[in-house]
Order: C-alpha cells, then structure tokens, then sequence
C-alpha cells in the first residue's frame, strides 16, 4: 500500500513539473540591415546580406524616415533600411513582425 501511495505522489510530481504552462515568453528582437525591394500595403521586403526576406508592418509599427515619423506608403524601393523586427506565430505560420524601421536619405 505504501509502495503504491509513494508511486502515484511520485507520478503526480512528475507530471507536474513537465507540464508546460500559458505562459508566454517574449521573442528577442532581431535587427535587419538592407536596402527596400518592394512597399506593399502592410510589409516591406528587404534585401540583406544574407538573402531576401518579408517583414509584415503592423499599425505599431515605427517608421521614419531622416529622424522625422513617416507612414509604410512613404518608403520607396532602393531605401537603405534598419529594421529591428520578432518572429511571431500566426494562422499562416511564422512570420516577421517590425517593431521600427529606419530610413536614411540622403538630401540631393
């Protein structure tokens, strides 16, 4: 009987401790460098050192433009780009989110 006791606290214990929780945990950001290939309505894709990729642009979403707030329309193809972005899951699967984005021209 105590051998029993003993074996189901012990299964209980065990299975207590391997339960993941809801708890989430943040994603760390991830900083971006490139030059803009494509403005669409809600994502850039920017071309990188080590290949293309597409950053979804949420309404949070940063953007400027010389120091100065600009709008996801205002950014333009050739653009030299410092994203800082997070992987986040969706329906569609993982995709990359931006936090901020940065442009700099230069004046001409």
């Amino acid at each position: 009987m105590t051998r029993t006791v003993l074996a189901i606290l012990l299964t209980v214990l065990a299975l207590v401790t391997f339960v993941p929780t809801n708890t989430a945990v943040a994603a760390e950001p991830i900083e971006l460098t490139g030059v803009i290939t494509a403005v669409g309505d809600h994502a850039i894709a920017l071309h990188t050192r080590r290949g293309d990729v597409r950053i979804q642009v949420i309404e949070r979403t940063r953007i400027t433009i010389n120091g100065e707030p600009a709008r996801l329309h205002a950014l333009q193809p050739r653009d030299h780009a410092r994203v800082v972005a997070e992987w986040r899951r969706t329906r569609q699967g993982r995709v990359l989110v931006a936090h901020s984005i940065q442009v700099r021209r230069t004046r001409g």
